[in-house]
């Protein structure tokens, strides 16, 4: 396959049809589970990013995911624009972090480490625990857009095994209905503080 060919499928291609499956930023209403569209000048959002992080890809993506959840396609062609990077360089740098997302993530991101220690001492459980109680499965988003569970290769917190993080907050020695409790927790700890 041709460097030109290779090129065009990506960002002719695959980068597109991520995005085009991929919801703005949308606010649900109440009454009935209609959504209700907010106008987001996704452009905007990349000029202020590029504003606060000149020349910075990473801090500009950063800026962009903070203010949006996830990273807009419109966004990305606006940071392509302005720093004459294609979207194929944008890709490779969204790809190598797990921390980015082309899809929007839930308000409360959940990741449960699978590292070794962490499969030896009940990962499985903590995750199908979790996937009981919030009726997903792991890479998906609850549909009100207020969990999202990941799973990860490693947290770095081996001797706290089985770990888990709830929105950035390390919950260590779960098991599963102690997930479950960590969760419940910290998202009443959220919904107080907002």
């Amino acid at each position: 396959m041709t460097l030109g060919r290779r090129k065009r499928l990506l960002c002719g291609g695959a980068l597109p049809r991520l995005w085009a499956g991929s919801r703005p930023a949308w606010a649900s209403a109440g009454g009935g589970g209609t959504v209700v569209a907010i106008e987001t000048d996704f452009a905007g959002v990349a000029r202020r990013a590029l504003g606060r992080c000149p020349g910075d890809v990473v801090g500009v993506l950063q800026g962009i995911q903070a203010e949006c959840g996830y990273l807009p396609g419109p966004a990305l062609a606006e940071v392509a624009a302005q720093t004459g990077r294609s979207l194929a360089q944008l890709y490779g740098v969204i790809s190598f972090y797990a921390t980015f997302s082309l899809e929007k993530r839930g308000r409360v991101v959940i990741r449960v480490c699978q590292g070794t220690a962490c499969h030896v001492r009940g990962a499985q459980r903590v995750t199908e625990a979790l996937t009981q109680h919030l009726h997903i499965d792991p890479g998906q988003t609850t549909e009100d857009y207020e969990f999202t569970l990941e799973t990860v290769a490693c947290l770095g917190c081996c001797s706290l095994a089985p770990v888990l993080t709830v929105a950035g907050h390390t919950h260590g020695r779960s098991d599963g209905p102690r997930a479950v409790a960590s969760l419940v927790q910290q998202h009443d700890h959220e919904e107080e503080s907002w």
